[in-house]
């Protein structure tokens, strides 16, 4: 037998292989950065995996609180009471407050004289007290509370003394403000900042004065303005008569509200006074009385007051007779990218406009006249825009049936005139008026959340009877559409108005949501799944679909500069 011969072993090396390679091993700022692309569920998960990732996802799931309220049925109790008993180190990582106000379906149809007034209940300022005294001091970057419509100026006081360094601030207080009239002239460099005048502002408003001098302070250093005012407080009807008596600044007989709303307003006696917004990039105004009016004060017009070179959005809510500022502002915003008007000018001003304006990337349009009879609207204004908006609502809200029905008819030809086909490569969240929406399946290949509004008939729709056109539609896509254009379907997400009770004429009408999935079968095609959801579920699921906030009507502020305000 021949013998054996032994060799000393080789070893084996692979040049350029790193022996610890690891997750962990990156900087901290580089897992943060990836853990934000996360989810919610996905960030419960990754803090809970181990004790080196527990700290920076903890702090992506904790940094941002918010509160959901009801005007009847207040806070959540059960939540708001697992927030109070939290740990420390969950409360030390929030950084930002949202209290949103929600609708109550169970008492949407109860006499509005029977509702409660707004703003927090002396019980619910208590219990958002004690949530701002559990956390550190100056820990809060953003606040947003005048979805409430009036806290407690005790609990604003609190919040003022507390977090001095907050950079986002929306705010309604609720009787005397004068508790904190003095943090007026300590809050500085403010990024954003929001006040809503509450039901209860009387005439003479120190509300005003304190908006008037954190505005003075900070107007350098906002990129975010949002004013309201509400219709049924006595300085909105004081402003309301001076400024319909042509209000101008030798009228000696305006009243003090006035004279201080021409410190804001300015004149050519108050130039050291005037506010100039130089940084300003988002602008939302709600409910200014006699808004025509007052832009026409004496002196510097708000456009004058703008870097119009720096606005990126505008929203302007309810202002009756906004058209003259719609107009200015047009050929003067190069880098405008979103604009939002509720009520506030007629069609003829934003088919004026639209040929100015730069390219958008969101137009949502709510519009009280309609277009005469007989006309047509121009298709060719929205060419410099059909290439880049992923966002549009268009709805005519004319009390008039025959001009509603002639508008919506034209409308609808900006996406199908005769059986040519108009593109909007971008175009990602729509709202339009129709009775029915098949014609609209050849966009399911570009779409992704399609929002039916009460159309020319106002037909009742039930929550069946839209689930079942869902289907019918989806199923239309897969067996024409999709076979052409041979594109997965992205519509994730349709929303029609529909009728709880359709037999009583006092039925409450609301949004209703479908998800629509489309599935493998074992055949190998595919199949539309279509599921009822809340609100709350396509906030989970779809975070970037926004145009239901711009529905809802929710002032929460974008963390992102530039980002649309809802």
């Amino acid at each position: 037998m021949a013998s054996q011969v032994w060799r000393d072993p080789i070893e084996a090396t692979t040049p350029d292989v790193l022996p610890h390679a690891s997750f962990l091993g990156l900087p901290p700022e580089t897992i943060a950065a990836i853990l934000l692309y996360l989810g919610t569920n996905t960030l419960r998960a990754v803090s809970l995996t181990c004790t080196s990732l527990r700290d920076p996802a903890a702090r992506l799931l904790h940094r941002k609180l918010v509160l959901r309220w009801n005007r009847n049925l207040g806070f959540h109790l059960a939540r708001l009471e697992a927030i109070l008993t939290s740990s420390e180190y969950a409360l030390s990582n929030i950084r930002r407050i949202d209290i949103i106000q929600v609708a109550d379906n169970a008492h949407s149809n109860s006499n509005t004289a029977r509702q409660p007034p707004p703003g927090l209940k002396p019980a619910e300022d208590l219990l958002l007290r004690l949530l701002i005294r559990k956390l550190r001091p100056d820990q809060l970057r953003f606040v947003s509370l005048s979805s409430v419509e009036g806290i407690c100026a005790d609990t604003a006081a609190l919040l003022l003394s507390t977090q001095r360094n907050l950079t986002h601030l929306d705010l309604s207080t609720r009787n005397e403000i004068i508790d904190i009239m003095p943090f007026a002239f300590s809050i500085n460099n403010l990024q954003s900042f929001g006040f809503h005048l509450g039901e209860s502002e009387v005439a003479v408003s120190k509300a005003f004065a304190f908006m008037y001098h954190v505005l003075k302070r900070n107007c350098d250093t906002l990129k975010s303005l949002y004013l309201s005012f509400s219709e049924k407080s006595e300085l909105y009807k004081e402003l309301e008569r001076d400024s319909v008596t042509n209000m101008n600044t030798q009228n000696q007989e305006d009243s003090a509200t006035a004279q201080i709303l021409r410190l804001f307003v300015g004149g050519p006696s108050s130039e050291g006074e005037m506010i100039h917004f130089r940084s300003l990039r988002q602008l939302r105004l709600q409910r200014l009385p006699s808004f025509g009016a007052l832009f026409n004060m004496g002196g510097p017009t708000l456009t004058e007051r703008l870097n119009l070179e720096n606005i990126v959005l505008i929203r302007i809510d309810h202002c009756n007779a906004a058209d003259e500022l719609i107009r200015n502002i047009s050929g003067s915003v190069p880098n405008i990218r979103i604009l939002q008007l509720v009520r506030s000018c007629d069609w003829a001003t934003i088919e004026t406009v639209l040929v100015d304006l730069p390219p958008l990337e969101v137009l949502h349009v709510k519009f009280t006249d309609g277009k005469e009879l007989g006309s047509a609207i121009n298709p060719r204004i929205f060419d410099r825009h059909r290439e880049r908006i992923r966002s549009m609502w268009l709805e005519c809200l004319s009390s008039g049936t025959e001009v509603r029905a002639h508008t919506i008819s034209c409308l609808l030809k900006l996406f199908k005139a005769g059986s040519q086909y108009l593109p909007w490569p971008k175009l990602q969240q729509l709202a339009i008026q129709a009775d029915d929406y098949g014609f609209m399946c050849p966009y399911f290949s570009t779409l992704r959340y399609l929002r039916i509004l009460p159309g020319r008939s106002r037909q009742v729709r039930t929550i069946t009877s839209e689930k079942e056109a869902a289907l019918r539609n989806c199923d239309m896509y897969l067996q024409s559409c999709g076979r052409v254009h041979r594109q997965p379907p992205t519509l994730q997400v349709i929303s029609a108005t529909v009728s709880d009770a359709p037999a009583f004429a006092n039925a409450n009408h609301q949004p209703c949501y479908f998800v629509v999935e489309f599935v493998k079968t074992m055949l190998g095609g595919q199949a539309p799944v279509v599921s009822r959801a809340k609100p709350h579920d396509i906030r989970q699921l779809f975070p970037t679909l926004n145009l239901i906030e711009f529905e809802r009507g929710e002032r929460v502020w974008g963390d992102v500069d530039g980002e649309i305000l809802a």
